[in-house]
């Protein structure tokens, strides 16, 4: 029943040339939208240099304490842009803008330390990295709070 509704319901709205309200967070879903492909970029880039999953594998970076492969950071924000934002603004909680930024900021910074890594210091790489640390940045305001 659910359906036949909605489908009416875009019915009248298209006769009428109506367009359905835009999201509140379009430019979050935009921001989310590109960050996944400069994280493609990322990939593609690293791959046509030659530095496939196992060599990625073996570039490690010693952070808070730990070590993590420069693979691990690129699949860490590839699931949270490709899988785990676009998941929370479909699943929308009290808590889940919080969730995108708190997790932004741990890509910020796993990034930011991914391009001191010696071994990805070719041109075509590391143009690409800069490109998604400062893309990481400037993740839009939060309409929360307005």
């Amino acid at each position: 029943m659910r359906y036949i509704r909605a489908f009416f319901t875009a019915l009248r709205m298209t006769l009428r040339g109506e367009k359905p309200p835009t999201s509140p967070h379009a430019p979050l879903i935009a921001w989310i939208r590109q960050a996944d492909q400069l994280v493609n970029d990322a990939y593609q880039a690293a791959e046509s240099s030659g530095i496939t999953k196992a060599h990625r594998q073996k570039i490690i970076l010693r952070i808070d304490s730990r070590n993590m492969s420069a693979e691990t950071i690129l699949a860490t924000v590839r699931h949270h842009t490709s899988t785990e934002y676009p998941h929370l603004l479909r699943n929308m909680t009290k808590y889940s803008i919080l969730a995108i930024y708190a997790s932004n900021l741990n890509d910020q910074y796993f990034v930011s330390r991914l391009k001191e890594a010696s071994e990805l210091q070719a041109p075509a790489i590391k143009q690409v990295v800069e490109r998604l640390s400062a893309h990481l940045d400037s993740i839009p305001p939060s309409n929360e709070n307005q």
